[in-house]
């Protein structure tokens, strides 16, 4: 008898079984990294407090700088990284979103090719607009993150102030600017209840790709829950996937089992072109300190299901892809 995990997922190794062997030849795009120290990134000063709450007080292993060479060298000899994305990282609560896109961009040469998503008022349509305007004079500008997870009964889940700018009227408005900027992406990034909720929402911007975060955050035990939002949001076409972070808020890291049951579950529902594998780093470090560890869990979750071309597709392609770079 077959699992509700076992349908969910994509075809079995007898129906494929050609297998990417060869790891130096595997080329990786990262579509989620963050480089950052302290003194860019101040608010990572906080999780050093003995006060720090605990939400915060979880980066205080990663307060210490991170850059585009670290990300190269953690990742050799078994994956050769050629290019990345940064994604906002808060730069703008003590800075702006300006000084955010300005830092990566004088950045973006010093280890490989790089894209940035930045910061934006979305909720404030005005300020929007000009921060927009700003951010376009950045040649590696690539779109906007504005962060919508929230869950009431789980306030440690929480990256925003309301569960509500889905159906803010200000909040929409500001999408809408996004929108009629062609070429730039949003980056969904949601607690797992508020999946369904976001299909919605997406379905009101058709001329905009929104790239779902860590795969929307699935929690150990509810997959279930986590399904069902994820085949409603894979049904809009403009919506693609990361797939990173997994398990990062459950107590402990997740067995190769839970990893393969979600990454096919999420492969077969976007499709390979519209998936791709990241590693959020350096974030994931506080949980596995050898980020090569993560990719292996990823290339073991597919090889011998999917040909390499699919597999160079999660790897590298669809991050090129999408974000430009």
């Amino acid at each position: 008898i077959m699992s509700h995990q076992d349908k969910a997922s994509a075809p079995t190794k007898e129906n494929q079984t050609t297998e990417f062997r060869d790891h130096s030849t595997l080329e990786v795009i990262d579509p989620h990294v963050h480089y950052w120290c302290v003194n860019t990134h101040t608010w990572l000063r906080g999780s050093l407090a003995d006060d720090a709450t605990k939400p915060l007080k979880r980066f205080a292993p990663v307060a210490k700088p991170f850059t585009p060479t670290d990300h190269i060298q953690s990742l050799l000899p078994r994956y050769k990284l050629v290019g990345a994305v940064y994604v906002q990282a808060n730069m703008h609560i003590d800075r702006s979103a300006v000084e955010e896109a300005a830092f990566c961009e004088g950045i973006r040469f010093t280890g490989h090719r790089m894209g940035f998503t930045c910061y934006a008022p979305l909720h404030k349509p005005d300020e929007a607009k000009k921060v927009l305007d700003d951010l376009k004079r950045y040649e590696g500008f690539r779109g906007i993150r504005f962060m919508l997870d929230y869950n009431e009964d789980r306030p440690e889940l929480c990256q925003t102030d309301s569960g509500g700018y889905m159906n803010d009227a200000n909040f929409l408005q500001g999408m809408s600017l996004l929108e009629k900027e062609r070429g730039l992406v949003f980056e969904l990034q949601l607690c797992q209840i508020q999946l369904e909720a976001a299909s919605e929402f997406v379905a009101k911007f058709p001329k905009l790709t929104f790239i779902l975060n860590h795969a929307g955050f699935p929690l150990r035990g509810q997959f279930d829950e986590w399904h069902k939002g994820i085949l409603a949001l894979a049904t809009c076409p403009n919506v693609c996937v990361k797939i990173g972070g997994l398990g990062c808020y459950d107590e402990t890291n997740w067995s190769q089992t839970e990893i393969d049951t979600y990454v096919r579950a999420t492969i077969d529902a976007f499709g390979v072109d519209r998936s791709m594998f990241a590693s959020n780093l350096p974030v994931d470090l506080i949980d596995i300190p050898n980020p090569t560890l993560r990719y292996d869990s990823f290339l073991q979750a597919v090889n011998g299901i999917y040909p390499p071309s699919d597999i160079q597709k999660l790897f590298h392609d669809n991050a090129l892809n999408y974000y430009k770079i």
